[in-house]
């Protein structure tokens, strides 16, 4: 049931979206244009969810690519391929999503991305911060709760998308890139869904999360953090090893740790999973329950990312 409703809004995408035929084209003095070169993809995994599309010529291919791995008002990017070949150098770029969208300066470390190569990414609103602020009041939690207002699900404002057609990506004006992505609305409302099919699928009911007006609060983050570092793999510290988790962890009514999930990994050689993190924060961490707004507690989800790194 889950996973046909998601598949739905894609195929929706796709149908409604059809592609103009791909090229690239550059105004003068403007960035090089390329148009799409398939419908968006949307993709439902175990725990996250992305929405892909490409862009350019069969033989110069570019990857726009939005990412969550729990739902939030921002979300992941990356692009990669043709448009960021000459990205191999540690150096700080910009983007802009517009009209009038959110734009930043960033910093890169190049990497790759499968068959594309070249990969770079950071995190983006998509709308402007003060619109993205405006659409998630949920961090005020003093406010009557308001069941048109799923504060307790953070979500990507699809809404304040509607409008935002490209996005500009480049380090120089001589090296501007625009990515013409098609109205953003209905995308990022199919990112939505995906995500709260995902919370239904981790066991949580979607409505009575939406419902939630005051998230688990962390009690000891440092004590954690403590033992985590104190159970550092003995033969990964010799080696210089490093590691990326990331968690989901179930917080009962009570806040108790019930389940600590992972969800993503990337482990250097000789890293030992005996010492998992997960263990550790089953078995020391303290929370406060979700609470709704009459104050009753709501057992929820709580997502952390653990990053093993060595001096230098």
């Amino acid at each position: 049931m889950t996973i046909r409703a998601v598949l739905a809004g894609a195929a929706l995408l796709t149908l409604a979206a059809p592609p103009p035929p791909a090229f690239a084209t550059q105004a003068d003095n403007g960035p090089t244009v390329l148009e799409p070169l398939a419908p968006w993809q949307l993709d439902l995994g175990e725990n996250n969810c992305r929405l892909a599309r490409t862009f350019g010529t069969e033989d110069r291919k570019t990857l726009l690519m939005f990412e969550q791995w729990d739902p939030s008002a921002s979300v992941s990017w990356l692009v990669a391929g043709d448009a960021v070949k000459t990205y191999r150098s540690r150096r700080s770029a910009s983007f802009a999503f517009g009209p009038g969208g959110d734009a930043e300066q960033f910093d890169y470390l190049p990497s790759t991305f499968g068959d594309f190569g070249t990969v770079v990414r950071s995190v983006s609103s998509i709308v402007s911060h003060e619109e993205a602020e405006e659409a998630q009041d949920g961090d005020e939690w003093d406010q009557p709760y308001d069941e048109s207002d799923p504060r307790g699900l953070p979500h990507l404002d699809a809404d304040g998308a509607e409008g935002i057609t490209y996005l500009d990506i480049g380090r120089s004006k001589a090296d501007d890139v625009r990515l013409n992505l098609g109205d953003m609305k209905k995308p990022l409302e199919a990112m939505n869904l995906c995500m709260a099919n995902l919370v239904e699928h981790w066991g949580f009911d979607v409505a009575r999360q939406r419902e939630v007006v005051r998230q688990p609060d962390f009690l000891n983050p440092n004590a954690v953090v403590s033992q985590i570092i104190r159970n550092y793999p003995s033969k990964a510290l010799r080696k210089g090893a490093q590691a990326d988790f990331h968690l989901r962890l179930s917080i009962g009514a009570d806040g108790s740790v019930e389940n600590c999930a992972l969800i993503n990994q990337t482990l250097a050689e000789d890293f030992d999973m005996r010492r998992h993190p997960c263990t550790i924060f089953s078995e020391n961490a303290q929370f406060t329950p979700a609470t709704d707004a009459a104050g009753t507690a709501v057992p929820t989800y709580y997502v952390t990312r653990i990053l093993y790194r060595m001096p230098g």
